[in-house]
């Protein structure tokens, strides 16, 4: 945790003020030396203990990894995020794309439309000579997703997501 923070701290986001102030818990699972089962149900304690409002998970390929049967892991996030949900809890979940650059791209998660109410897109792409990350929102419940480009700068103060790319 405290090298997670730092890392928070670099970007401008405060991480270890926050830390210090308990506005802010870091919970490291290795996903290998546990199941999905139990992963959820630590991660469900730790959500009661703190009171938390918002929950990150880095990622998804942790609970493919830690999956007996890895087919079992789009409906155990299902499942695991509406737990959350019932909790009033919002939660954001990263996946890594398999080919992060190039024209053709593959989804990292199955059946991520029943999972998520919103789905971001992050990926790089060449622009005027220079690799940038891009974003774009895929998806968003009961509105229409702004479908425009736009590119993602982070610095040590903040992290910017500007007007759309034309």
């Amino acid at each position: 945790p405290p090298l997670l923070a730092a890392m928070g701290d670099a970007l401008g986001l405060e991480a270890s003020a926050a830390l210090a102030r308990g506005l802010l818990t870091i919970r490291w699972q290795p996903p290998l030396e546990q199941g999905l089962d139990a992963l959820a149900d630590a991660l469900l304690r730790a959500v009661t203990e703190t009171r938390a409002q918002r929950v990150f998970i880095d990622g998804y390929e942790g609970f493919v990894q830690a999956a007996v049967e890895p087919q079992r892991t789009s409906r155990f996030l299902t499942a695991l995020t509406n737990a959350l949900r019932e909790r009033g809890v919002t939660t954001m979940l990263s996946a890594e794309l398999r080919g992060w650059v190039g024209p053709a791209l593959e989804a990292p998660m199955h059946g991520v439309a029943g999972i998520a109410e919103t789905v971001i897109f992050v990926r790089h792409v060449e622009l005027q000579g220079l690799l940038r990350r891009v974003l774009s929102v895929l998806k968003q419940r009961g509105r229409n997703a702004d479908g425009a480009v736009r590119e993602v700068t982070i610095s040590d103060r903040a992290i910017e997501v500007p007007s759309p790319l034309h």
